[in-house]
């Protein structure tokens, strides 16, 4: 798991330097919507999962805390709903500073036409 949290944001460093292209900013205004517009999708796609796994995780650990307190996988389980949880948030966060930064570039395309061209 925590490999998974350490290789999601390198993956995306390494995308987002493939996109920018200085020389065609329009073009990586572009490819970067694009690349913004499928991330949204996948992660979109995997809302009902993340959901279903998130309350059965949830209800497996407090009947395991009512029926066998003594159980490790209780803890376990909490420990995996919170790791869900955290993980969203992190994909969810880095999905809003792409599309921020994408609103910035297209800004400062809007404002500077005649430097770039």
């Amino acid at each position: 798991m925590l490999f998974l949290t350490s290789y999601i944001p390198v993956r995306r460093h390494i995308v987002l330097s493939k996109l920018f292209d200085l020389d065609r900013p329009g073009e990586t205004a572009e490819n970067m919507e694009i690349y913004i517009q499928k991330r949204m999708e996948a992660f979109n796609s995997t809302t009902v999962f993340r959901l279903v796994f998130g309350m059965s995780c949830v209800t497996g650990m407090v009947l395991l805390m009512f029926y066998n307190p003594s159980s490790p996988l209780s803890a376990t389980m909490g420990v995996v709903f919170i790791y869900v949880v955290l993980l969203s948030m992190l994909i969810s966060w880095m999905n809003m500073q792409d599309s921020i930064m994408l609103q910035d570039l297209k800004h400062s395309l809007r404002n500077y036409p005649s430097e770039i061209s």
